[in-house]
């Protein structure tokens, strides 16, 4: 067998998990055959062979009990195995179905058009400073919000080099302001600034 043939064995029956379930029932049952011959004494009474038994009920459940108690642990621990197995084979095929699904055209503008708010948003004071902290090396021109709240449309210029002044979007949504990592947000935005001036 070569070596991929191993790794289906080992990743889509579980082998480990298997194997250390066989092993714990089979403590489980040895250390009771063994508690109880070992537990079990013969008391010879007299010389003609007359013996009696004993069976010393202590020592059967110490040495039952402490194989019975590793037996369940490996039980356990095979099962653990078993149900992180599964999680994983959920995860991996949750995975191969969100690669496999991209949203449509209709769905993220739809997104989009969730995010509109239909009442205007003033800008406070606290979120121009934190847009001057983020954009502290250019020139900014103008501040606008958007008609998605929390969101503005900046116009920046380099201090030093042509006059080329360039829009983008920033969230100050959050303690320090960001530029939005969202294309298909950052292009609705930008088309809307465009329609206003």
């Amino acid at each position: 067998m070569n070596g991929s043939m191993w790794k289906i064995i080992f990743v889509q029956e579980n082998f480990i998990g298997r194997i250390l379930s066989y092993i714990g029932v089979i403590i489980i049952i040895s250390g009771l055959i063994a508690g109880y011959n070992m537990s079990t004494y013969v008391h010879y009474v007299d010389g003609y062979g007359n013996e009696e038994r004993f069976f010393e009920w202590t020592s059967f459940f110490v040495l039952a009990g402490g194989s019975f108690l590793f037996g369940v642990a490996l039980l356990g621990f095979s099962e653990v195995i078993n149900l992180l197995h599964i999680i994983s084979g959920r995860i991996n095929s949750l995975k191969l179905t969100n690669e496999n699904k991209k949203p449509s055209i209709y769905e993220e503008n739809h997104e989009i058009e969730d995010m509109v708010k239909s009442k205007e948003w003033t800008l406070q004071e606290s979120d121009e400073q934190k847009i001057y902290q983020l954009f502290s090396d250019k020139a900014i021109l103008e501040i606008k919000p958007t008609e998605v709240e929390e969101n503005c449309i900046v116009r920046l210029q380099d201090r030093e080099g042509p006059l080329s002044p360039y829009v983008t979007v920033v969230d100050v949504s959050g303690m320090m302001a960001s530029e939005v990592q969202d294309v298909e947000l950052k292009q609705h935005l930008i088309a809307w600034y465009n329609e206003q001036t």
